[in-house]
């Protein structure tokens, strides 16, 4: 068994002259660790750091060996360090990258950097479609670089290609030394072209590898995806063959340079409609460009389905894909045999142990997540598979094996089964009565919703004992199940087909009429897939949410920040959050409701000058805010602590960082001390309560029975973090505790609503402050608006910028109709502001129908005089204005919007407008039938069928109906 990095590098090691290994993060030597082993004493092989000025040593070392043949091996988040050491030198080298880089906690493949290395240096890119073919490429790219005046970059899945282990397939059978012997009777070295070279190599090869291939029928296919990656490329591929439609698929091998000759060649003549699959534009600018000079621009549409790099591929994912823009369904299921491992990585070992119980395996896929419950590792099995693509990624099984069950309360394990799959869950159970819902709510700890899932989806539990001792136990009932569903009988195994009930009496009282969202109500969503955070298992073994704060002196902090370099002291913005953070300030804060209406909405606007601070059209910002100081020095005083007292608090998301804060700094600014807590703070709670009575009511509180009382104290009674403890006042909890039994604080997104073309220098935000009278008469505020209402001009404060699916069409002049409630408006104001700055730049905008609703026009009319201003100026088409309480009748925004179905047809269909909804949820549903029949009209204008629910799917998909709301 191998990897296909372990071939590719097979490749290298017999085929190079100097091998310069850098470096990556986590597991130094992933990409290269069987090349050290290899190395021959004809070779020279460096391991280097990365850093500033990377590429000098290489760079040194070959200006005297140009004959040779020299390959660097780097990820491609390293490569911008190369770019100041090659640029201005006669060199050029044969670099081999895995596609990798590291955000928000995750590693992820990332192609984007390094073809913008590509293009400045001018360099070519060679990329596998798939890993069968990762050793031919290898040496193609290798050709490429000795016989074409240009470095190269064999660019590579790094995810897939180094955690996947596959069957050890025969390298190819010619080498680059056979290969170079060729080529060189015919092709003059840094002299050829990449056409003379492919040509060549193919034809001693007998290889078919060229800038494109195609899968499909070249004769009638009329819609082409075109993919780059090879998970991306694979997967496309192989689920493209279960659809009975004209529809095939683009791979590009070669993205840089773009042949345009070639791409035209590759396509169908009957193409009429290209979907790039792609997380950056260089694919979509390349064939537009090349449609525009082939002649080919306005007979081919092109679009784009757009993700980002944390985007997981599977073969589901690619279906939906697939369905959204050919209205069409897989005509087979894909019947793969696989079976998915959860356990804690310091147990890597059973994973071995497991694939003796699984026959015929084709590959193992291996994630880490040390981020998880102090380590976890998932390892998809796949088996059998029918064709090259099946062994990506598995959505949901039939049959999966949990060797810890505390798994079950971090992840949405139940998500990744098929319906009446089979669980095989490793825990002692002889102790205990499986026939009472007692025994998994309170001794084996499983939540409720994870009860409930197991019920919704029919799944078979079955417990296995004592594998530790003897794993001939989970062997047999592994094999059993894979081979015919029958599970064996044995002392340590027992099947719980179904799970007891739970009898939990919905209450009816307190129902409450929510005009606006609660933006401090966030419920936990367990995540479906691994964190995948590592290329090994975590080093450190205690649970990083277990990881208990502590005090520390004065004396103890000066010494740190006296000796920093001794310590590993750093001093970082908001080291907590995985996201850029920029220190801002308020120039003004405005309400724009009047003083005596019920309803607290205001303006804000903030200088960003000289922060670097950058956003697009239809961002969000988010704002890290702190808790009012007063209530936090009143808690303090109540509860008799140390305001100056030291805390260490864990990162929440890497434990081995530490932040030295004050207690009132904590409870200040990282924790969210007068929030709602969530079940699992009563269940820490526990352990501190001395009083016997309080104790048993927590106990009670968190139980099934006690269900509704805690849905009291949570949604009708609103108790804090603050509450509780006042409640429960015999808690012996020391200030270590404190911190950590209460959540972090989270920052809080809200849509920008400015354009910075039009204010380079300002944000500009809408919010409303929530609000609103709990039981005990006090007026409650959202945590965020109270905070962000209160600023006054000048005060600084932490903001971050969060993407968003809302962007502009790509042609200005294509119509934009937008439909917001109350502040969802915020980025419509941004988008109009960009389109007056499209206009001011001579281009020709499109129409721009605006629909808005609130409750009172006098009152709530936000933005009213700059619409009505952009309106008589001819920006704005059309205003569609609800004030649903200003009459008898309730109007609201979708009977706006069914006035004018007729104009928006023309607008949406004819002019391939697009249309945004932003705001509460309530209305999606109206709006979205709305759609439908301005859809359904034109297809009886045309008289052609269509089916309504995934021509809206298609839309959302294609970034022509998009909807932020919440």
């Amino acid at each position: 068994m191998s990897t296909p990095i372990d071939l590719i590098n097979k490749v290298l090691t017999q085929s190079v002259d100097n091998i310069f290994a850098y470096k990556s993060f986590n597991k130094s030597d992933v990409f290269y660790s069987n090349i050290k082993d290899s190395i021959s004493e004809n070779q020279y092989f460096k391991e280097l750091d990365i850093r500033s000025g990377a590429g000098l040593i290489p760079t040194g070392f070959t200006s005297l060996q140009k004959d040779k043949i020299s390959t660097i091996i780097t990820p491609s988040y390293s490569l911008p360090f190369f770019i100041d050491t090659l640029k201005n030198q006669d060199v050029k080298f044969h670099f081999n990258v895995p596609a990798l880089n590291y955000t928000d906690n995750k590693i992820v493949n990332d192609y984007s950097t390094a073809l913008s290395f590509a293009q400045s240096l001018n360099s070519i890119v060679m990329s596998p479609i798939n890993s069968k073919e990762v050793d031919q490429t290898t040496l193609l790219s290798l050709a490429l670089y000795k016989y074409v005046n240009k470095s190269v970059l064999n660019l590579f899945d790094s995810l897939n290609y180094s955690q996947t282990i596959v069957p050890t397939q025969a390298a190819t059978n010619q080498s680059f030394e056979a290969i170079d012997q060729f080529l060189a009777k015919s092709l003059s070295v840094n002299e050829s072209t990449i056409d003379q070279v492919i040509t060549k190599f193919n034809e001693f090869t007998g290889s078919h590898l060229h800038n494109f291939q195609y899968n499909g029928d070249s004769t009638k296919d009329e819609i082409v995806f075109v993919t780059f990656g090879s998970v991306e490329s694979e997967l496309f591929a192989s689920t493209l063959q279960r659809f009975n439609t004209s529809v095939g698929v683009l791979n590009v091998r070669i993205p840089i340079p773009f042949d345009q000759d070639q791409f035209i060649t590759n396509l169908p003549k009957t193409t009429k409609k290209i979907i790039i699959i792609n997380n950056n534009n260089y694919l979509l600018q390349q064939i537009n460009a090349t449609l525009f000079y082939q002649g080919k621009f306005g007979s081919i549409t092109v679009s784009q389905f757009n993700y980002d790099t944390e985007f997981i591929w599977s073969t589901a994912a690619v279906s939906k894909i697939i369905s959204s823009f050919t209205n069409s369904t897989p005509s087979i299921e894909n019947q793969l045999n696989n079976f998915i491992y959860w356990g804690n990585d310091n147990n890597v070992d059973l994973v071995k142990d497991l694939s003796l119980a699984l026959p015929n395996i084709i590959t193992q896929r291996i994630k880490f997540d040390n981020l998880t419950n102090g380590g976890i590792i998932q390892s998809q099995f796949n088996f059998n598979p029918s064709i090259i693509g099946d062994n990506i990624d598995i959505d949901q099984g039939k049959l999966a094996f949990i060797q810890d069950s505390s798994i079950i309360s971090k992840v949405n394990v139940i998500a990744t089964l098929k319906d009446n799959a089979i669980l095989v869950i490793n825990r002692d159970f002889k102790d205990y009565d499986l026939t009472k819902i007692e025994t998994f709510t309170k001794d084996f700890k499983f939540p409720q919703e994870f009860i409930q899932d197991v019920r919704a989806k029919n799944i078979q539990i079955i417990f296995v004992q004592g594998i530790d001792e003897d794993i001939e136990i989970l062997q047999s009932l592994i094999k059993s199940l894979h081979q015919t569903g029958v599970s064996v009988e044995h002392e340590n195994v027992a099947f719980i087909e179904k799970l007891p009930e739970i009898v939990v009496e919905e209450s009816t009282d307190n129902k409450m009429d929510v005009d606006e969202e609660d933006d401090d109500i966030e419920p936990v969503v367990l995540p479906i897939f691994p964190t995948e955070s590592a290329f090994k298992p975590s080093t450190v073994k205690s649970t990083p949410v277990e990881t208990k704060p502590y005090t520390e002196t004065v004396e103890d902090l000066a010494k740190k920040l006296s000796f920093k370099e001794a310590f590993n002291i750093k001093h970082e913005l908001r080291p907590d959050l995985p996201v850029k953070n920029f220190v801002i300030k308020v120039k003004s804060n405005k309400r724009v409701t009047p003083v005596d209406y019920d309803r607290y909405i205001f303006n804000i606007e903030f200088d960003i000058t000289g922060t670097g601070l950058k956003y697009d059209i239809g961002e969000a910002l988010g704002i890290h805010a702190k808790n009012n100081e007063k209530q936090v020095d009143e808690f303090i005083k109540e509860f008799n602590l140390d305001a100056n007292e030291i805390v260490l608090v864990p990162n929440k998301d890497n434990h081995k960082i530490l932040e030295s804060r004050t207690l009132f700094q904590s409870l200040v600014e990282n924790l969210d001390l007068f929030g709602k807590p969530p079940k699992r703070f009563y269940e820490s709670l526990i352990p501190f309560v001395t009083d016997k009575d309080e104790k048993e009511k927590l106990e009670n509180l968190i139980a099934p029975e006690g269900a509704l009382d805690l849905k009291r104290y949570q949604e009708v009674e609103y108790y804090t973090y603050v509450d509780i403890l006042k409640l429960y006042k015999s808690a012996q909890w020391t200030v270590a505790d404190l911190v950590q039994l209460i959540a972090p604080l989270k920052r809080r997104e809200y849509s920008i609503a400015s354009s910075q073309r039009v204010h380079p220098n300002e944000i500009h935000l809408l919010i409303v402050v929530v609000d609103w009278i709990d039981k005990q008469g006090r007026k409650r505020f959202g945590q965020a608006s109270k905070y962000i209402s209160d600023l006054q001009p000048g005060q600084e404060l932490v903001v971050s910028v969060k993407p968003s699916v809302m962007k502009l069409p790509p042609r200005p002049e294509q119509p934009v109709i937008m439909s917001g409630l109350g502040t969802g408006l915020a980025p419509f104001k941004a988008i109009v502001e960009e389109k007056i700055w499209q206009m001011e730049q001579g281009m020709k905008i499109g129409k721009i129908f605006l629909y808005l609703g609130s409750r009172h026009r006098r009152e709530e009319y936000l933005y009213g005089e700059l619409w009505e201003a952009y309106k008589d100026a001819g920006i704005i088409t059309h205003i569609g204005a609800a004030f649903s309480r200003d009459q008898p009748q309730k109007i609201y925004i979708q009977d706006r919007i069914r006035e004018n179905l007729d104009d928006l047809k023309k607008a949406f269909i004819d002019e391939e407008g697009s249309f945004y909804l932003c705001g509460p949820t309530w209305p999606v549903p109206d709006i979205t039938k709305a759609l439908q029949d301005i859809l359904a009209a034109d297809a009886k204008e045309k008289n052609v069928k269509i089916d309504l629910n995934n021509a809206i799917e298609e839309l959302k998909e294609s970034s022509r109906y998009i909807l932020e709301v919440y």
